[in-house]
């Protein structure tokens, strides 16, 4: 029954081998080698050794490893069992709660995402009492080793690194995470198809800045900052580029006027033309990718307002 339930074991976790690759980070997972490494290690020969070891240490409980070792057992042979029980359950003990742990680090990092317009600013001060907050049921758990290493194959002298090890996925994407937001680096949910992306700037981002067409309008593909145009959801990023191109031409009048290039009420029409092409610009995609570029440059702007205003530039 032992045999059947540990061999069972290794069948189980075999399977979820089967799809967790297709999850990141264990898209990099050398799947073919820990699939060997679990094949090896839950066989019957496996829980007979393992059986015969912990019925020694149960009947030699009272007694030290030295008459152990005199009652028929081997010192290497007593560490290599004892190796094996400990590599076994921490094995069993991660894939245990991989699920669990894949969970809980979904909604603490969803829960992140969906509060951090809450803060005022998008630097560590502001975001880590959030971070801090969403994580705050569990705590990371790891080893810290520095080991030297080389920096590339062809190195001759090796560097100081850091190595941790983590005996759960959620230690793992905790510390990631954080070690991220000490850098700049933070998941930020894209108003328009809703997938997470990465941030490394304290900028109000609203869309994300894939290139692919994750959106559809009128049945044609879109790129979410032109979807956000259709539906009228206003960026209020620096570098949405209407509102950059805008805020550009305006400093560049009130550089003109200051250095007597062009009077008050000139200046004024400039501006409220080139307002006018901004708000045409994100309530019309088409105007926006075609005409609202020439349109807001400087030699096209002037003419457009001379002309209004019936003068000769």
């Amino acid at each position: 029954m032992i045999d059947t339930d540990f061999i069972k074991a290794g069948t189980d976790i075999l399977h979820i081998l089967q799809t967790l690759p297709k999850l990141k980070p264990f898209d990099r997972l050398d799947t073919e080698a820990e699939k060997r490494r679990i094949t090896a290690l839950f066989q019957k020969e496996t829980a007979e050794r393992l059986s015969d070891f912990l019925r020694q240490k149960g009947m030699e409980s009272n007694r030290d490893d030295a008459a152990l070792y005199l009652n028929g057992s081997e010192p290497d042979d007593f560490h290599n069992k004892a190796m094996l029980l400990q590599d076994m359950n921490d094995t069993l003990r991660f894939y245990e709660s991989i699920s669990d742990d894949i969970c809980e680090a979904f909604e603490a990092l969803c829960a992140f995402v969906d509060q951090i317009d809450t803060c005022e600013r998008f630097d560590e001060a502001h975001l880590l009492p959030l971070a801090v907050q969403c994580f705050a049921k569990r705590r990371a758990v790891f080893e810290t080793e520095y080991i030297p290493l080389q920096k590339t194959r062809k190195s001759k002298a090796a560097v100081t690194v850091r190595r941790l090890s983590f005996s759960d996925f959620y230690s793992f994407i905790v510390t990631d995470f954080f070690e991220g937001l000490h850098y700049g680096h933070y998941p930020r949910r894209c108003a328009a198809c809703e997938n997470c992306f990465l941030m490394q700037s304290a900028r109000r981002q609203k869309y994300c800045t894939s290139r692919k067409a994750l959106m559809t309008v009128n049945g044609r593909p879109v790129t979410c900052r032109k979807y956000g145009v259709y539906v009228k959801k206003k960026e209020q990023a620096k570098d949405h580029p209407v509102i950059d191109r805008y805020t550009k031409r305006c400093a560049c009048i009130r550089v003109d006027f200051a250095r007597g290039n062009i009077d008050d009420a000139f200046a004024a029409a400039a501006k409220a033309l080139a307002k006018e092409h901004r708000f045409r610009a994100i309530h019309e995609p088409e105007y926006e990718a075609s005409g609202y570029a020439a349109d807001m440059t400087r030699d096209k702007l002037y003419w457009d307002t001379a002309k209004l205003l019936k003068r000769e530039l």
